[in-house]
C-alpha cells in the first residue's frame, strides 16, 4: 500500500487500506498521520479520530472503528458522542455488553440523548444474552426517549413494546407496537412495518 501511494498518493482506497493495516498492527500514530493526509481534516485530535471511525463504520469495518472510537474516548473521556459511536460499532460488531458499557457510559456524562436511550432500552429489552436484559429498565428507557422525542417515533415505540414484552406485559406490548404500526404505516417505512407485523403476532401469542 505505500508502494501504491509512492505511485499515485491520490489512491484512496490504497490509503484506505494502509490505514487498516496500520491500526490492526497497533501503530496508531502512524494510521492517524495517514488519515490525516486527506483534505479537509480538522486539527482537532477528538474530531480526528471520530471522523476516522466514520469511515471505517461506513464500510463496515467494525473492529477499526471500534479501535478508532474508542482512541476518542481516550482523548476526552467526557465526550458523549464518542461513547455513544463505539457503543454502535460494538452493537454492529456482535458484542453487546461492550455495547451496553459505552452507551451506559454515554448516558452517564449526557442523560438527555434520545438515540442512545433507544439503543440501551433495545439491547437491555432483546439482547441475546439473557443475562443482560433487564425488562424494567428498559421500559423506564425506552418510555423517556418516546416523550424526549414527542411520542410518535414508531422505532422508539417498537423498542417501548419489547420492553414490555421482556418484561412478560404482552398486552401492553401488543398495543404499543400496533401504535407503532400505523406510524410506520403512514410514514410509509415497509421495512419497519413488516417487523412490526411480526413482533404484534408473536406478544398477541404471548
Amino acid at each position: 500500500y505505500r508502494a501504491a501511494l509512492k505511485i499515485d498518493p491520490g489512491f484512496a482506497e490504497a490509503r484506505y487500506y494502509l490505514c487498516k493495516a496500520l491500526l490492526l498492527t497497533g501503530d496508531m500514530d502512524g494510521a492517524m498521520a495517514r488519515f490525516a493526509e486527506k483534505p479537509g481534516m480538522s486539527p482537532d485530535p477528538l474530531v480526528r479520530w471520530s471522523n476516522f471511525g466514520d469511515d471505517f463504520e461506513q464500510r463496515e469495518d467494525w473492529e477499526e472503528a471500534i479501535i478508532c472510537y474508542r482512541q476518542a474516548t481516550k482523548i476526552n473521556a467526557r465526550s458523549a458522542d464518542a461513547f455513544a459511536n463505539l457503543g454502535m460499532a460494538c452493537w454492529k460488531k456482535g458484542e453487546a455488553k461492550e455495547a451496553m458499557d459505552a452507551w451506559q457510559e454515554a448516558l452517564a456524562i449526557n442523560p438527555s440523548q434520545i438515540s442512545v436511550q433507544n439503543n440501551l432500552a433495545w439491547l437491555l429489552a432483546t439482547a441475546p444474552d439473557k443475562s443482560l436484559r433487564n425488562g424494567a429498565k428498559a421500559v423506564a428507557l425506552a418510555t423517556q426517549a418516546g416523550q424526549l422525542s414527542g411520542g410518535a417515533n414508531p422505532v422508539m415505540l417498537r423498542t417501548l413494546a419489547a420492553a414490555y414484552a421482556e418484561g412478560g406485559g404482552y398486552g401492553p406490548a401488543a398495543a404499543t407496537a400496533r401504535r407503532a404500526l400505523e406510524l410506520a404505516v403512514a410514514q410509509k417505512n415497509d421495512a419497519l412495518a413488516a417487523a412490526l407485523q411480526k413482533e404484534i403476532q408473536l406478544y398477541e401469542a404471548n
